[in-house]
């Protein structure tokens, strides 16, 4: 299997909402790159929509071994990804997604974008939202509360 067409099969997966079988069960392994290449071809495949932020994930080194990464991961964070809303309750049908996650989540927004290189390391907050995910078991749905400004 290439790079295209996991992308096009996990680009399938996304819009039918449909869950895969891992590709690492599938004896699949892909470098890094590779699978920044694969969910560059996926934004694509799907439509970009503005990049309104970045995610970071495996920060905490104790568990690289387990993943067999040696460096955290970036990933964009997309204007359709997020969900916006005045109070601090919302609820969102979970049949939308292949692979809902439950976590907690600390947003942070910077009133500026830092400028690549800069040796400038004051860091201007605008807010900070802490979220926690929990699943509804009445109904199916992912409440999300409490949020913050």
């Amino acid at each position: 299997m290439n790079i295209e067409e996991i992308a096009s099969e996990v680009s399938s997966s996304i819009s039918l909402a449909k869950q895969i079988e891992p590709f690492s069960k599938r004896g699949l392994v892909l470098s890094l790159q590779e699978a920044y290449d694969v969910a560059g071809i996926v934004r694509q495949k799907l439509g970009q929509t503005e990049i309104i932020g970045r995610k970071i994930g495996f920060t905490n080194r104790n568990i690289w071994h387990i993943y067999d990464v040696d460096q955290p991961i970036w990933g964009p964070i997309t204007k359709s990804s997020v969900s916006f809303f005045d109070s601090n309750f919302l609820k969102i049908d979970l049949s939308q997604f292949c692979e809902p996650r439950i976590e907690p989540e600390i947003v942070v927004c910077l009133k500026q974008t830092p400028k690549d290189g800069s040796e400038n390391t004051e860091i201007y907050l605008d807010w900070i939202c802490l979220l926690y995910t929990s699943p509804s078991p009445r109904d199916g749905h992912l409440d999300r509360m409490p949020a913050y400004d």
